[in-house]
């Protein structure tokens, strides 16, 4: 009993020793090779800085509660495709310049394979540019910013969400000194909600990263934005402060850390799978979930087409019947219901 009041002891003492601090961003989950899986991710602290010293040591991932010992890690090279979200409305008009410089900032620190649009919203919603890698074409369309009109700020994020690919290294970056209104501040001017925008971007695992200007904006909404699609928020006092935010943010962008490992569960049975990364880094800490379908491959069997049509609706589905077996020979079975749930929780 002293032996166990000992352990119990150390480990809460360990417990004490870091405390939360460190966000973990995961970016994005590859499974085209699967069992071999890639995740990407970054962590940031608390001043919205990625830390870039991390080691083995500094880490523990989980696959489904299992402790995943074996793994490469290296900082991750691979070009990212982004949306640059820009806030083109009225209330801008006095800070086309520096927002301009705060862009250019931003644009000439992509790397040669990125690719990136940049996307205005006023009364409605244009793309500027791209998606492209030519920097002068980037940086060209700039001069289309013009700062009038309303706040179309919910469309624009469905815009850039329908723009970028699913499932692939991408980022919306978001800058708003408002919130989503008409021209008469009676009512927003969307079509789409703020709810309908943020689900598009989350259901294509594209995070958001939102920069909010000045006092006027909902900075709840806006982290909101960010923390559902797991992006980050920062907020910029004033116009100065943008160049710097830009500057940022296309550094923490290039700071993906690459994981690849092995799925301990090498079944391919198209079930979910839940990822949870702990990161602890001097007295710091921090975790995130993130979760995946692995591939299925199943032969499928029917019985029961054909039915009488003085039967009811329910009686006639009931005498449907399907058996999916998997590559490692596991049946499931059941009725038209089962099929449908079966679908459903792979994801399509």
């Amino acid at each position: 009993m002293y032996y166990l009041k000992n352990i119990i002891c150390f480990v809460l003492l360990v417990s004490s020793l870091f405390s939360e601090g460190l966000r973990v961003e995961i970016s994005s989950i590859d499974i085209k090779d699967f069992p071999d899986l890639e995740m990407q991710f970054r962590i940031v602290d608390r001043t919205g800085k990625v830390v870039s010293k991390l080691e083995r040591k500094n880490i523990r991932l989980y696959e489904n509660g299992t402790k995943i010992e074996n793994y490469f890690m290296q900082i991750s090279k691979d070009p990212s495709e982004i949306v640059l979200v820009v806030d083109d409305s009225g209330s801008m008009h006095n800070y086309l310049k520096p927002l301009i410089k705060g862009i250019r900032k931003f644009i000439r620190l992509l790397k040669p394979n990125d690719l990136c649009t940049i996307v205005a919203f006023s009364d409605t919603v244009r793309v500027l540019s791209g998606p492209t890698s030519d920097k002068k074409k980037l940086l060209k369309s700039l001069r289309n910013l013009n700062g009038y009109g309303a706040t179309s700020l919910y469309d624009a994020i469905y815009k850039a969400a329908e723009i970028l690919p699913e499932f692939e290294k991408t980022a919306i970056v978001l800058l708003s000194d408002g919130v989503d209104q008409n021209k008469r501040n009676t009512g927003r001017i969307s079509n789409y909600s703020a709810i309908d925008a943020v689900t598009k971007a989350v259901h294509k695992n594209i995070p958001i990263y939102t920069i909010g200007l000045g006092r006027l904006i909902n900075r709840q909404e806006l982290k909101d934005f960010s923390r559902l699609s797991n992006g980050s928020f920062y907020y910029a006092p004033s116009i100065n402060q943008l160049t710097d935010l830009y500057q940022l943010i296309a550094r923490n962008l290039k700071s993906d850390v690459k994981i690849k490992y092995a799925s301990p569960n090498l079944h391919k049975d198209g079930k979910y799978r839940n990822l949870e990364l702990e990161v602890f880094f001097e007295t710091l800490s921090g975790r995130n979930n993130a979760n995946y379908f692995s591939p299925g491959v199943f032969k499928l069997f029917t019985t029961g087409f054909g039915y009488n049509s003085k039967e009811s609706q329910n009686s006639r589905d009931s005498m449907i019947k399907f058996r999916l077996i998997d590559e490692g020979n596991m049946e499931q079975s059941g009725a038209k219901d089962f099929m449908q749930t079966f679908i459903q929780h792979l994801g399509k």
